[in-house]
């Protein structure tokens, strides 16, 4: 996988490093300034495992590098976290794994552990970071469990709604596949499979599927306009350094 950097701004794109592993994003996190990155990795191989004591981790580096400034190798049921201020961060590991991997501890970032609050505060600092809101439960879907969460945009109107379900590749992790929809006053419309849609912060939706991000900013029309935004499924895995003002804290 790569990382590209989106300035939602003026819809200009900065390539940045591959990655040859799984980047958990839903339990990722961006600071508000968009200086820092805050991601969970996984990375199977005896090579990972000698360096940190384990195959999953959370770090924090500069956009669109991978490139880890601080790293917190952990049990791959826990980690990620969310930037709970300027230069202040949250982790969901227990304080009694907290510790930063030698030559990678943070610098000029306050980190707290998520059981070093109440429920009630880490609660709220994920739901002021992630606008999606997880249905309770789960269904099923045949043999599989799915399961559902929403998303409603900014005015008020629209709703997105992702059912995902696990899809199992022969010698691969599994992963899941969402299916969304949108709901808006003409009632629900099928957004089929993708990688990522949501709202952005000028309350467009935008879908990435395939290596394409299309966009639709005409979202009461009938039927949905869309365009493509940028096309990045040429790209090829290449092995390459982060420059080296993506290997010191801002």
């Amino acid at each position: 996988m790569q990382l590209i950097r989106w300035d939602t701004a003026n819809d200009t794109f900065e390539l940045g490093q591959w990655f040859r592993g799984r980047i958990y994003e839903q339990m990722s996190d961006l600071s508000d300034d968009g200086e820092l990155l805050l991601y969970v990795a996984r990375k199977g191989g005896q090579r990972t495992l000698d360096e940190l004591g384990s195959d999953t981790w959370t770090a924090i580096s500069r956009p669109p590098y991978v490139t880890a400034l601080a790293l917190w190798p952990h049990a791959g049921y826990c980690g990620g976290g969310v930037f709970s201020g300027h230069r202040e961060a949250l982790l969901y590991i227990s304080g009694g794994m907290l510790q930063a991997h030698a030559g990678h501890e943070p610098q000029g970032l306050q980190v707290q552990a998520y059981d070093q609050l109440d429920e009630a505060a880490v609660n709220a600092l994920a739901g002021r970071r992630n606008a999606w809101r997880w249905d309770d439960g789960e269904r099923k879907h045949g043999w599989q469990l799915t399961a559902r969460r929403e998303r409603t945009a900014p005015d008020g109107v629209l709703q997105l709604i992702a059912t995902a379900r696990p899809h199992k590749v022969p010698r691969q992790v599994v992963r899941p596949i969402e299916q969304f929809v949108l709901r808006s006053s003409h009632g629900d419309i099928p957004l089929g499979d993708a990688d990522f849609v949501d709202f952005d912060q000028r309350g467009r939706v935008v879908l990435a599927r395939g290596g394409e991000l299309w966009l639709c900013d005409e979202l009461l029309a009938t039927p949905l306009r869309w365009r493509m935004l940028a096309d990045f499924s040429a790209q090829r895995p290449q092995t390459g350094a982060a420059p080296q003002w993506a290997t010191v804290w801002p």
